[in-house]
């Protein structure tokens, strides 16, 4: 699925690795631990960013069927502790969006993207987290895309 090539582009982007948790006694980056899908786990580490893929639907159909291309958008949700919370969530959320905004090719899945619109781009309200606040900002981009064969 495009999950794995969205997040291997995540987790290897420098700008976001720089806003992300690095290891205290090597300095490597925590990225890996830091992107996921639909939910984060019990207590995360902070920063962190929840990907969504919120509308998915087939793009177009012709005489020869229904085609691969899919119209999507992808919801990009960072997130951030207390301390300069606000500040962080929006700096990760910048950092995905010019990543993405107008990234057009192929993903390591194999699928070829094209990032077209930014449709959401704001600072949530702060949630309760299991001891302090959290900081949320969101975005969402629209793509055209096509899966590749590995993506499964």
């Amino acid at each position: 699925m495009i999950q794995s090539g969205i997040y291997v582009m995540l987790i290897g982007a420098s700008s976001i690795q720089g806003l992300l948790p690095s290891d205290s006694n090597t300095g490597a980056s925590l990225a890996k631990d830091c992107v996921h899908f639909v939910r984060a786990p019990k207590e995360p580490r902070t920063p962190y960013i929840i990907v969504h893929l919120p509308n998915v639907p087939p793009a177009e159909s012709s005489l020869d069927g229904v085609s691969d291309l899919i119209d999507g958008e992808f919801q990009f949700d960072s997130y951030a502790s207390e301390q300069n919370g606000a500040l962080t969530a929006r700096q990760l959320s910048r950092a995905v969006r010019d990543l993405f905004k107008n990234f057009s090719g192929t993903l390591s899945d194999g699928t070829t993207i094209a990032f077209y619109e930014v449709t959401a781009d704001f600072d949530d309200n702060y949630e309760v987290g299991g001891t302090s606040y959290l900081f949320r900002s969101v975005l969402r981009l629209k793509a055209f895309y096509t899966e590749g064969p590995n993506s499964f």
